[in-house]
């Protein structure tokens, strides 16, 4: 099951983004509204969130809100981009490693250079470690971040691959603000947009992408039913489960051992019980032993 967990909600991919772009002091940080967070966190799982930038703007670090002091991100990065979706996660740079917040409340990472973009603005990616799944608030709850009442702007994206963005709801936004450089020495890194995959990486990707799973629904949005269909790599034990916006199990379409090969499953748009789903986008989630995939599909009525 994939899910977001949070102490006064549940909220299936919502996550947040405050965005800023003054200095941020102590009295400027938002009020948090609870804690939410990822379960489970697989590998290669990351949060982006947009910072636009105009000419003489650099972000020089980064303040998050933070549930467990225990938790240890392998990474923050960044890469410069359009507002839309950001680039594949190779093509970020890693602007810090192995980092550590305190527990329930605010810490703060800063960049060895302020960054600046050749495009409208930068992505500024967390990268989640494996394991860490979002049980509660606090020591030992889990990789966790607050969260504020959002807006009508979408400014969040997840990964689950590295290469694959999905855009989250703008209704809950995660408490994480940019630091906005002073920094008038010229010392600024100014990152440009990847011009696309190099050589280097377009070798991982080849080796990576037959193994990740296309999972797509036909038609969508859809009425009364929908095929979902992926191609599985090599025979194992595939899981086929459908989420509402909340994150709660609706249906389980499939669990049991099947070939390598295309594999089509309808969805009739009925719960686990037989009973009508009402009208809403619901999340498909795959899992097969190591990998993992998931798409939104709309039911009308």
């Amino acid at each position: 099951m994939f899910r977001i967990n949070s102490t006064s909600c549940v909220v299936a991919f919502s996550l947040l983004i405050l965005l800023s772009v003054t200095g941020v002091v102590a009295s400027e940080l938002p009020m948090i509204q609870g804690v939410f967070g990822l379960s489970p966190v697989l590998d290669s799982m990351a949060i982006a969130m947009w910072v636009p930038l105009v000419d003489g703007e650099a972000v020089s670090g980064v303040s998050w809100y933070n549930n467990d002091g225990s938790v240890v991100f392998p990474e923050f990065l960044a890469v410069a981009g359009e507002y839309g979706h950001p680039e594949f996660l190779a093509s970020a740079m890693p602007v810090g490693s192995n980092i550590v917040g305190v527990t329930s409340g605010w810490s703060s990472w800063q960049f060895s250079q302020p960054l600046a973009s050749g495009s409208s603005g930068l992505y500024l990616i967390i990268q989640l470690p494996a394991s860490a799944d979002f049980i509660s608030e606090g020591e030992g709850g889990g990789a966790g971040l607050g969260y504020i009442n959002g807006s009508d702007a979408n400014n969040c994206w997840v990964t689950g691959d590295g290469c694959h963005w999905d855009s989250l709801e703008a209704s809950y936004q995660m408490a994480i603000v940019p630091e906005m450089s002073v920094d008038k020495s010229g010392s600024v890194l100014v990152l440009e947009k990847p011009d696309g995959i190099n050589f280097e990486i377009e070798k991982q990707v080849e080796a990576v992408v037959p193994l990740q799973p296309c999972l797509s629904a036909v038609p969508n949005p859809f009425n009364p039913s929908t095929a979902i269909s992926f191609s599985l790599p090599q025979a194992s034990k595939v899981q086929l489960n459908v989420y509402d916006l909340r994150g709660r199990l609706i249906r389980n379409l499939l669990q049991e051992y099947r070939d390598a090969g295309e594999i089509s499953v309808t969805w009739n748009g009925r719960d686990q019980a037989g009973l009508k789903v009402s009208s809403g986008t619901y999340f498909v989630r795959m899992i097969s032993d190591d990998l993992h995939t998931s798409t939104k599909i709309t039911l009308v009525q």
